[in-house]
């Protein structure tokens, strides 16, 4: 990967999620430069690997062998897209309450790699940090207050029995909102939000935390 001097907000999150560029397990190698096309991979996905007869799969892929590593992969990406989505929301976070500095060029909000960087230190990422700056430990220098890491939300501990609870009241809210499953839970778990955004209601959680705790129920 060629590195820059600035980076959108966008590339940041896909970069630091590992799928600016991606391999599908079976030699295929592919670039993601925008959310919105890592979107319509994630939906290829989804439609495609519940539909696979036993017959397809080596005719397509030439194995069961290959068709699992494709299959391990193409969920991973589907993961790490949904992580992307997240970094995005906590790069935001760190932008509105000063901890990240962006700037304006053109239409493009930008971030300029060392501060980037910097900031991953901070949330004590260094592989990530070294994907924007490779010799940012010989220039970084702690933030004097560390930041909560917007991007590991603590996860309080409760009762199994009263988690199970919540999760079924999620579950069964979310499915009156939108009238019913798709039966794919983080396509559930989008319309979910966007009828709150059409209510102008914020988001409590994000997509990719409300599809775990939609596919927690074990209805999918």
């Amino acid at each position: 990967m060629a590195y820059k001097s600035a980076y959108t907000i966008e590339e940041a999150a896909l970069i630091a999620a590992w799928i600016y560029e991606y391999s599908d397990g079976i030699g295929g190698f592919y670039e993601y430069r925008t959310l919105e096309k890592a979107k319509i991979r994630v939906g290829q996905i989804e439609d495609e690997l519940p539909n696979i007869s036993p017959e397809d799969i080596v005719e397509k892929y030439g194995s069961r062998e290959r068709f699992a590593c494709y299959k391990e992969s193409s969920y991973g990406f589907i993961a790490k897209y949904h992580n992307a989505l997240d970094i995005v929301d906590g790069i935001n976070r760190a932008i509105a309450i000063g901890q990240l500095e962006a700037y304006k060029s053109g239409d493009l909000q930008l971030i300029d790699q060392k501060s980037i960087a910097a900031w991953f230190m901070d949330q004590g990422e260094t592989g990530i940090a070294m994907q924007f700056f490779p010799s940012i430990l010989s220039v970084w220098e702690p933030s004097a207050s560390k930041p909560a890491n917007p991007l590991k939300p603590k996860d309080e501990d409760i009762a199994t029995k009263t988690k199970n609870a919540y999760l079924k009241t999620i579950s069964a809210l979310s499915m009156a909102l939108i009238s019913g499953s798709c039966g794919k839970p983080h396509t559930d778990a989008e319309a979910v939000l966007s009828i709150l955004d059409k209510a102008g209601i914020e988001h409590p959680v994000s997509k990719r935390k409300l599809a775990e705790y939609l596919k927690e129920t074990g209805d999918y």
